[in-house]
């Protein structure tokens, strides 16, 4: 869970937790498509509406979010612009079909825009996952372990 709940005289506030090992959302500048940089800045300002934050909680949020958006090199008018699209949208009745395309750069944006005024949504995926980077893909017994997989990691610090 993401909340801290602290009961005070009369009532509980309510307040965002951050693990000490927290970092912030995707960089600006990552190898991502830009929906999913936009959807993890949409979650952040989606709690801070939708809990019931005293106002000092509210005002160190906001001022939170507003640098974590400094931090990875986005405007911070970023989030003022999201506002508007956040609000419910009426569904329409027509059949959606999904598509997914994996997202090599802004080649893959230009291309899905074909789409944009059709039946069928874009859902990217990224191949620059955790489980690619750290697992290995050897089979053969030259190898020291029968197993792939992680055996140790060495921090250097």
């Amino acid at each position: 869970m993401d909340t801290t709940i602290a009961r005070e005289i009369s009532k509980f506030a309510i307040d965002i937790f951050r693990k000490s090992t927290y970092t912030d959302i995707i960089s600006k500048d990552s190898c991502h498509p830009r929906e999913q940089k936009m959807a993890a800045i949409r979650y952040f300002y989606n709690m801070l509406n939708t809990y019931q934050f005293s106002h000092e909680n509210m005002e160190k949020e906001n001022n939170i979010l507003q640098q974590i958006l400094h931090n990875n090199g986005y405007d911070t008018s970023t989030a003022k612009n999201l506002l508007p699209k956040m609000k419910t949208r009426e569904k329409d009745n027509k059949k959606v079909q999904w598509v997914k395309f994996t997202y090599i750069g802004k080649e893959t944006t230009a291309i899905t825009k074909v789409f944009k005024n059709t039946n069928v949504n874009i859902a990217f995926s990224a191949n620059n996952t955790l489980s690619r980077l750290l697992t290995t893909r050897c089979h053969n017994t030259k190898y020291k372990y029968d197993n792939c997989g992680i055996y140790q990691l060495t921090c250097t610090t």
